[in-house]
């Protein structure tokens, strides 16, 4: 099989890349930035079309560990990266959307300050500003530039960084938007054409049942229904926990395009993970002793002509990209505008270089953890995660409910608990995450028994002195 890249192709994926920079810096100056609503939130005039391409773009930067899975896993990827998210979704759009819009703000964090105040405020900024800094992200560009150009990783991860810095430091959100619209059309025609070209040559379902174990096609696969029920939870509390979720929420026209907007993404997500899985299962069928985390990019160079591998290249790069340039912005806004108290500046200097900060902050880590990623995973998902979570998600649908200091008090717990379960040896093994979870709730449950008891002692002591 041919995996060589042409000067062709190569320059496909170049002009691709540098058009969609120039598109974006040049529609995006037809939005003024005069407020910090248009800086942040595209003005609050996000139309349907722009929701739906961003919100979706947005949502598969690690497009390289969903086909590793879908290598090893097949149809069994669905149930780990796909229901939980799209429950999620649903009941995000169902519940959550109207009363998060109706609070007004501008980030995430700012919802928590309106509630309860500025010690929680900042608290939960910096947890914020620490889970969504794009590790993962940047290293993923930084391999593919890397295996594209053979340059040093380091120096690809730069290159990335500086690329995504360019078009969203002067024009903020605009840039994103418009840069989402094009990578969302480059990303959904690389895994279609990946899975048309595999159809037209191998076949249909029968090539696939002939080559794949059963497991493949079952959608628990050999998962216990333990282990599915850990995925399924962390889809929840990555869905209702994502800055970049709630920003494209702010940021809609109005309710109305918030709610179909998620509706519509919801499908389109669904046509990108059953186009990922069956192009990885193909590509385990043809190439069955590549590596998982190479395979599909090998498998999709050796079955795609000349030109359209250019074409391949610039949407898995797109993909990569419309969510790196998300979540650094997010991480540039909480820097400036919720730890800092920056909340709109006109002088460029001050947008470019918060994105400088958070995005040397991201490539020093990137650079520490690029083989030991894991160990950031517990730091970016479980500790600023699901402690965050739980008293989040109860703040948006029933409003305040507990004290600023109980409030704190159930995050840092959980934290606490988090730590002894992880570093603390013990017979029977608990995963950390779980305990943060239930701790996180339990306390919750104890401060509101314990609010309503004084309640009642308050009120009797009032009667009993009439």
């Amino acid at each position: 099989m041919d995996l060589s890249l042409s000067k062709f192709d190569l320059s496909v994926f170049v002009i691709l890349t540098i058009l969609t920079l120039f598109y974006t810096l040049l529609l995006s100056r037809r939005h003024s930035e005069k407020s910090v609503a248009d800086y942040l939130l595209f003005g609050r005039k996000l139309t349907l079309p722009l929701f739906v391409t961003t919100l979706v773009s947005t949502w598969y930067g690690d497009i390289f560990g969903v086909t590793q899975i879908a290598f090893k896993r097949g149809i069994n990827t669905i149930a780990i990266y796909g229901l939980g998210f799209y429950f999620a979704g649903i009941f995000f759009m169902l519940f959550f959307v109207e009363k998060a819009r109706k609070m007004n703000v501008f980030t995430l964090p700012e919802i928590i300050q309106k509630k309860y105040g500025k010690t929680a405020y900042k608290l939960v900024s910096l947890m914020v500003l620490v889970k969504a800094l794009p590790i993962t992200y940047l290293i993923g560009i930084g391999l593919l530039i890397q295996k594209l150009f053979g340059l040093d990783l380091y120096y690809s991860m730069m290159v990335g960084l500086v690329f995504v810095i360019a078009y969203i430091g002067i024009r903020g959100f605009s840039g994103i938007i418009y840069s989402d619209a094009i990578q969302f059309i480059l990303m959904y025609a690389s895994v279609i054409m990946v899975v048309a070209f595999s159809y037209f040559k191998y076949g249909g379902y029968g090539f696939l049942d002939i080559n794949l174990d059963g497991s493949y096609f079952s959608i628990n696969g050999e998962e216990a229904l333990s282990g599915l029920f850990i995925w399924f939870f962390i889809s929840i509390m990555t869905t209702f926990m994502s800055p970049v979720f709630y920003q494209r929420c702010f940021a809609a026209k109005n309710t109305k395009v918030a709610k179909r907007g998620i509706f519509i993404s919801l499908i389109f997500w669904m046509i990108c993970d059953f186009c990922t899985v069956i192009g990885s299962m193909y590509a385990s069928a043809v190439l069955p002793n590549s590596m998982p985390h190479e395979a599909y990019f090998n498998y999709a160079l050796s079955i795609l002509p000349i030109g359209l591998k250019g074409v391949f290249l610039a949407g898995i790069a797109a993909t990569i990209l419309s969510t790196l340039d998300s979540f650094l912005f997010i991480c540039s806004n909480t820097l400036m505008y919720d730890l800092f108290n920056k909340k709109f500046v006109k002088n460029n200097i001050y947008k470019i270089g918060s994105l400088a900060v958070v995005g040397g902050i991201t490539f020093f880590l990137a650079g520490h953890f690029v083989d030991d990623i894991d160990k950031f995973y517990i730091l970016l998902r479980s500790y600023c995660g699901v402690t965050l979570a739980i008293p989040l998600m109860c703040t948006i649908a029933f409003g305040k409910f507990l004290s600023e200091k109980q409030f704190i008090a159930s995050i840092i717990l959980a934290c606490i608990f988090m730590v002894v379960s992880d570093f603390v040896q013990s017979e029977i093994y608990i995963e950390s995450f779980y305990v943060g979870a239930l701790v996180s709730f339990l306390s919750i449950i104890i401060f509101l028994i314990m609010n309503n008891v004084k309640r009642k002692f308050l009120l009797k002591v009032v009667y009993e002195s009439k």
